[in-house]
């Protein structure tokens, strides 16, 4: 199975468990649907998606079985939020349609190189 990038968790939100996810994919919605499963850090910790909204430009995202702030604030700041796909093609699929401009010399999420953008 493959894990495709679909946010990150930049900070907490109120005292009920709300993550704020800097979301990546073009497919929120299904990413991050009630019952889903996306897996968080580097070690992968499954987590099954509670509910998300949206609150100005961010994703706010809660998980089944950690509706506290003191069961969520150990997974702010780098730990990325991804996805499971059954196979490779469904992974590449959803990055083929994504495009990532940045300014030279910044690192990429995608790890691409910037100078094969026109500016």
């Amino acid at each position: 199975m493959d894990y495709v990038l679909i946010g990150k968790i930049i900070n907490t939100f109120g005292i009920r468990g709300e993550l704020k996810v800097n979301s990546y994919t073009d497919f929120a919605k299904e990413r991050f649907k009630k019952g889903s499963t996306v897996y968080v850090g580097e070690k992968h910790l499954p987590f099954t998606v509670k509910g998300y909204r949206e609150h100005k430009g961010f994703l706010l995202v809660s998980f089944k079985d950690h509706e506290d702030i003191n069961l969520v604030e150990k997974y702010i700041l780098f730990s990325n939020v991804k996805y499971k796909f059954p196979t490779k093609s469904a992974a590449l699929y959803e990055l083929s349609n994504v495009v990532v401009l940045t300014p030279p010399n910044v690192a990429t999420p995608l790890h691409m190189n910037s100078s094969s953008y026109d500016t």
